[in-house]
């Protein structure tokens, strides 16, 4: 059953299996559908909460991609290169839109809570899914378990 006023549901197609990922990636689709109720809001309240939670997504966003791509390099994932490239236009856009609504310019919460879900349920379900697979995959050549813990 789905919650009220859910603007992703959190399911298995997100879900990868590298569980340090896995919670950030929860952290991610929480900060998004904060984001979507604060457009719920009367327009005050939700302009308030709104660029309060912009900020976070940002710089968690950032925190995210750093844990990612540490993985990344010490794996040696062959498709590092395009994966940190995505990261980068994606942190970029996120900067613009937040920059665009704190300067009261022509940014409507509702096609930024739209644009981070498309691209949550893009990425993680795709890409990520990629690189999970990965790791997966030198496990069992390895024989090991990977445990990676956060980044200082």
């Amino acid at each position: 059953m789905i919650k009220k006023h859910v603007f992703i549901q959190w399911d298995a197609r997100l879900t990868h299996g590298v569980q340090l990922i896995d919670s950030q990636h929860k952290k991610l689709v929480t900060l998004t559908n904060t984001l979507y109720l604060a457009c719920l809001e009367d327009r005050e309240a939700a302009n308030c909460c709104f660029i309060e939670v912009a900020r976070e997504m940002v710089n968690y966003v950032h925190y995210h991609f750093s844990t990612e791509e540490h993985m990344m390099r010490f794996l040696m994932y062959p498709d590092y290169h395009n994966h940190r490239m995505e990261h980068e236009r994606f942190v970029k856009e996120i900067l613009r839109q937040t920059m665009l609504f704190e300067q009261h310019k022509n940014l409507v919460p509702h096609r930024y809570v739209l644009f981070l879900k498309d691209w949550i349920l893009s990425h993680i379900a795709v890409r990520d899914k990629t690189l999970a697979n990965h790791i997966r995959y030198i496990e069992d050549q390895e024989k090991v378990q990977i445990v990676f813990s956060k980044p200082a």
